[in-house]
């Protein structure tokens, strides 16, 4: 990936944590008036599960993606990898988890040319997952974004997200066309499965929807005057975006930044900004707690024989 990409990544995520981060000291005293209760914090502990079994879904996911290259994977064996190198993404370059999971798949045995082409085929279908569950966020983030948010410059949020979004599609077309020009065509054992395929991209949209299910159980705890069937469908969609923008962000540690600055975007119109920051930012640590949780049970599991 060129440099300048990287440099421009990492500038475009900086500035979004700082707009998420001025908004949130903004909003600091506003956030004290929220109905801090024990609804919350069920809230918060049904978020923790639904990211948790977002671990499940992918292994299935690329233990299917797998058996396309004629591997025979244990889901368990598969599970621990996941679980160990998934907390890499915080590193610098947001690829530390990409590389500790071809390092510990072929330290179990797994071909790396294997490894590494079914990663190419699960991200690719992870970013068409993502396409398709973010289109209910097209029209709100197009008409209901007001351009100013408390006192903000009035063009600083749709710069940022009109660069936030020039950049991950350019990413997209030249991940997705790297790949498929290299990798994949050239491994013989890849057996082309329609049915498949599709029961993949399946498993991510679920993925989605449950990491979707938890924004959503944090936003109406947050903002329970808006009632409990307020934009269902948009959150998912607005989740989604900010997944996928930060995904393809290069420079931003697991999206750090641009997916709070999308989630703030998005929600404010649905369940107020105070709300949204909160559950941003509640997101944020829940996603970060469940990593490490992840992690720490997985080092703590023998490797399958």
């Amino acid at each position: 990936m060129k440099r300048w990409l990287v440099w421009a990544g990492a500038l475009v995520s900086l500035l979004c944590l700082a707009y998420f981060a001025r908004a949130l000291a903004g909003h600091w005293q506003a956030l004290g008036t929220l109905r801090w209760s024990a609804g919350v914090g069920a809230a918060v502990a049904l978020a923790l599960a639904l990211y948790l079994g977002t671990y499940a879904v992918a292994t299935r996911a690329w233990q299917q993606g797998l058996r396309l290259f004629g591997a025979t994977p244990r889901y368990r064996a598969l599970g621990r990898i996941l679980l160990l190198s998934q907390f890499a993404k915080y590193l610098p370059g947001n690829l530390g988890h990409h590389v500790g999971r071809v390092v510990l798949a072929r330290h179990a045995g797994l071909p790396g040319e294997v490894v590494v082409a079914s990663m190419v085929l699960d991200t690719g279908l992870v970013l068409l997952a993502g396409a398709a569950c973010s289109l209910p966020a097209l029209r709100l983030l197009a008409t209901r974004v007001a351009p100013r948010l408390e006192g903000a410059v009035p063009w600083l949020p749709w710069l940022l997200l009109v660069g936030v979004a020039a950049l991950g599609a350019l990413l997209a077309s030249r991940r997705l066309r790297q790949a498929w020009r290299t990798r994949l065509p050239r491994l013989a054992g890849f057996r082309a499965a329609p049915r498949r395929l599709a029961a993949i991209w399946l498993w991510h949209c679920l993925s989605f929807g449950a990491g979707a299910a938890a924004l959503y159980a944090l936003c109406v705890a947050l903002a329970p005057a808006t009632g409990p069937a307020t934009g269902a469908l948009a959150v998912l969609g607005v989740y989604a975006a900010a997944w996928l923008l930060g995904f393809l962000m290069p420079g931003s540690p697991a999206g750090l930044g641009v997916r709070e600055f999308v989630l703030l975007l998005g929600l404010g119109p649905l369940f107020g900004v105070q709300a949204a920051t909160a559950a941003a930012a509640l997101l944020r640590l829940v996603t970060t707690a469940g990593d490490g949780l992840a992690f720490l049970a997985a080092s703590r599991l023998r490797a399958p024989a």
